[in-house]
């Protein structure tokens, strides 16, 4: 940000964005999408359309689920990168993983949602929810058709917003509850009071309602639609 070649470069799409024509917010639209590639803050666009990758075998097989089979429509799991730039998938991401996997075996839900970006260390090459998934595929055996992924999220409060809106977009109950799989610390966490205070100031709503205490690794909710309102100054809100 502070050398001459990216300062040169911010000025030539001042420049040039100037004196373009068309509606009058276009200039600076351009200007921000160009930042954000300069950055590499282009996650949000990175896996989509993700119905047809990721998720693809998923969502095949989705309309013929029996929700009334489970007790949950999905698991939830947030990720939790790791602090340096050679490992794929952290310690407690690896263990939130072991868990889930032993809820999906015991019929908690039909799919697994695996959540959370390129977020630990700063412009790390591993997306926590794509590396979640290879362990449960490699390591755990679980198939693809069982695992949907958000490659979004950058923080617990957007795990559960971005979860939220997977469910919605994907045609699953809104009306069943949602199980979360953690480690403890952060089922605790996301129990706290101060939580949904976070939620609220950084949100500007709770993306959930009839939060429960399960375990010490499990809490469910059930989805607060308000999570469908996108946030106009986040450019990374996909």
């Amino acid at each position: 940000m502070h050398t001459s070649a990216f300062q040169q470069a911010v000025a030539d799409w001042q420049t040039k964005s100037a004196g373009a024509g068309g509606l009058f917010f276009e200039p600076a639209m351009q200007l921000s999408l160009r930042l954000l590639l300069l950055n590499r803050r282009d996650e949000a666009a990175r896996f989509e359309p993700i119905e047809n990758s990721e998720n693809r075998a998923a969502l095949q097989g989705m309309a013929q689920v029996s929700w009334g089979k489970y007790p949950y429509s999905v698991i939830v799991v947030p990720g939790a990168g790791p602090e340096d730039y050679q490992t794929a998938l952290s310690s407690a991401g690896r263990e939130r993983v072991r868990l889930a996997a032993e809820a999906y075996r015991k019929g908690m839900a039909p799919f697994l949602l695996l959540s959370g970006g390129y977020v630990h260390p700063s412009q790390t090459h591993y997306a926590e929810a794509i590396e979640m998934k290879k362990v449960l595929e490699q390591e755990e055996h679980i198939p693809a058709s069982s695992i949907l992924v958000d490659p979004f999220a950058r923080h617990t409060t957007t795990n559960l917003r971005n979860a939220v809106r997977e469910i919605y977009r994907y045609g699953m109950p809104v009306t069943r509850p949602v199980l979360i799989v953690s480690d403890p610390l952060q089922t605790a966490y996301i129990l706290a009071p101060f939580f949904s205070a976070r939620c609220e100031k950084e949100l500007g709503y709770v993306p959930y309602t009839s939060l429960k205490f399960i375990s010490t690794t499990e809490v469910s909710f059930l989805p607060n639609l308000d999570s469908l309102e996108q946030d106009p100054i986040d450019p990374l809100d996909p």
